[in-house]
C-alpha cells in the first residue's frame, strides 16, 4: 500500500478542488495582512509610548560630551581676553559636567545596590516558599 507522503508527484487538482484551495490561500493572506497591520500599528504605538517615538535614547544634558574648540589646544601666551575668557568659562563647565556625571553615577549605583537587595530578598523568599 502507498502511503499520501510518499508520493513525489503534486497532486492534480479538480476545479472544485482547486477554487476551494485559492479560496482558502486568499483567507490566509487576508488574515495574515490584517495581523501584520495590526502588529505594526501596535508597535508603533509601543515605541511612541515607550520611547518617545525614537529607537536611540536621547543624551541628558549632563551626558552630553563638551566639544573643545582647537584654538585652546594652542599657546595661551596667544590668546585674547575674549578666548581666555571663553576658556574660562569651558573650565567651569568641565567641571561642573563632571560633577553632574559623577552624581549620576553614584545615583545609579544606589539603584544598582537597592535592586540587587531586592533581588536577594525575592530568591530567598522564593526559597522559603518552595523548602
Amino acid at each position: 500500500v502507498v502511503k499520501t507522503e510518499e508520493v513525489l508527484l503534486e497532486k492534480i487538482l479538480n476545479a472544485e478542488e482547486r477554487a476551494v484551495k485559492e479560496e482558502e490561500e486568499r483567507r490566509r493572506a487576508a488574515e495574515g495582512s490584517n495581523i501584520s497591520a495590526a502588529d505594526v500599528a501596535l508597535k508603533k504605538r509601543a515605541l511612541k509610548d515607550m520611547m518617545g517615538g525614537t529607537l536611540e535614547k536621547k543624551k541628558k544634558g549632563a551626558l552630553e560630551e563638551l566639544e573643545r574648540d582647537p584654538w585652546m589646544d594652542e599657546d595661551p601666551t596667544g590668546w585674547t581676553e575674549e578666548q581666555k575668557k571663553e576658556y574660562k568659562d569651558f573650565q567651569v563647565r568641565l567641571t561642573e559636567h563632571d560633577e553632574e556625571r559623577e552624581k549620576i553615577r553614584k545615583q545609579l549605583e544606589q539603584e544598582e545596590r537597592q535592586l540587587k537587595t531586592e533581588s536577594d530578598s525575592i530568591v530567598k523568599a522564593f526559597d522559603l516558599a518552595l523548602f
